[in-house]
């Protein structure tokens, strides 16, 4: 194990190196996770455009892996005073301005003043409206979202710290809940392990432009579009032609 991850099996944590990215992860994750559905034309275009050259980036080791988990909520966090469209599609190009000047504490900082600002309690509203907007979620596509709202756990989700109470059971915190729901950590039997001497060949795979277009535009692989809630994006539009993925190489090139 240590061989093959760099840590042992058994009470590995792994280690905080204290770096940029790991500070503002833990800033993102405490935040309520409101985002805007992301606009068409050119300013989603180049959202996706900078997501896509990050993930090429991570996949070539050069960046952390926390860096694309924030860049999203960074990008795409509610503002309670703008609504308006045309408002919203000004303020997320600023902050992929911003995002280009590498002004990232900048970013992590407005995200944190804009949900503070946030109600963080659902607002209570009438049966017909409910209906009304669990259904379009449905004749959107959106059948998780539409289940979380109508079951009214689409605002009570989200990351909870280890002190806090747990609510269900009350009196106990959330690490307690935990300790209760995991089994005390014991050393594994030895025939559970495969014997061998050498570890296996690690392969290479070239993620190509016409890969990700398919991989994407698949119904049943749609789980990264809809968690960007990307909308816009369908098999009759072009978001995935390869403008978007210009800098992923093309199967020919791969093959070079």
């Amino acid at each position: 194990m240590i061989e093959a991850f760099g840590a042992p099996l058994l009470n590995s944590d792994g280690k905080w190196s204290g770096d940029m990215w790991e500070i503002i992860w833990k800033r993102v994750v405490k935040l309520q996770g409101k985002l805007y559905t992301l606009p068409g034309g050119s300013i989603g275009r180049s959202f996706v455009s900078t997501l896509a050259a990050e993930v090429l980036e991570l996949g070539k080791g050069k960046q952390k892996s926390e860096l694309v988990i924030c860049f999203p909520t960074l990008i795409l966090q509610r503002n309670k005073e703008i609504v308006k469209t045309a408002d919203i599609r000004r303020l997320i190009s600023r902050r992929l301005k911003l995002w280009s000047e590498k002004r990232f504490f900048d970013l992590i900082s407005e995200a944190e003043l804009c949900d503070k600002k946030l109600p963080s309690k659902q607002i209570k509203m009438t049966d017909d409206k409910a209906v009304a907007i669990f259904t379009r979620l449905l004749l959107n596509g959106k059948i998780r979202e539409a289940t979380r709202f109508i079951t009214e756990r689409q605002e009570s989700g989200g990351v909870m710290l280890p002190h806090e109470d747990a609510i269900k059971p009350s009196g106990k915190t959330v690490l307690e809940v935990l300790k209760m729901k995991h089994p005390e950590q014991a050393e594994s039997h030895p025939d559970a392990f495969v014997e061998c001497e050498e570890l296996p060949v690690l392969i290479d795979v070239t993620v190509t432009e016409t890969y990700v277009r398919k991989t994407a535009l698949n119904p049943r692989n749609a789980s990264f579009k809809k968690s960007l809630n990307l909308d816009f994006c369908c098999p009759d539009s072009d978001v995935f032609s390869g403008t978007y993925f210009k800098k992923i190489p093309s199967q020919s090139d791969a093959r070079e």
